[in-house]
């Protein structure tokens, strides 16, 4: 067994918890070399401090932390949301610029051929002054169509 391996049975040879085969081997390791005298020496020193731990909480214990609590506590609810005017205000901001870009860009004229357009196009200038100003119905629009 090398140093290492002894090293990580301490802890189980500390507490009698390694069979006396395992147990032998770790004391001859203890016997040459320091390093691991050292250690089962801080294993030892650590249990003495557990063991002198006091086992109930200090009696003022829960008046200290009510009153760093008490000391914390934010005078008016409001504050609590601080960060609304600090992060979700200027996003909101950004946003609004951002759709009245949008709106602002969108071409609102329509792009689709009136009656009037196609009547230019299809018939000579005394015609199209004539049928613009006469009412005409679905029927009669289909009817000119179709006699061209």
């Amino acid at each position: 067994m090398n140093d290492s391996e002894a090293k990580n049975l301490l802890p189980d040879y500390f507490e009698d918890n390694l069979s006396p085969e395992i147990s032998g081997q770790i004391e001859e390791r203890l016997a040459a070399s320091e390093s691991l005298r050292e250690e089962l020496e801080y294993l030892r020193r650590i249990q003495t401090l557990v063991a002198a731990k006091p086992g109930v909480a200090s009696p003022d214990l829960w008046g200290g932390i009510s009153a760093r609590i008490d000391r914390e506590e934010p005078d008016c609810v409001l504050s609590q949301f601080e960060w609304l005017g600090k992060r979700l205000v200027p996003l909101l901001a950004v946003a609004a610029v951002v759709v009245f870009a949008i709106i602002g860009s969108i071409d609102t004229t329509d792009t689709r051929l009136t009656l009037e357009d196609y009547l230019k196009s299809e018939f000579e200038g005394s015609e199209v002054a004539m049928l613009s100003n006469v009412e005409l119905s679905q029927d009669d629009v289909l009817y000119l169509l179709y006699s061209r």
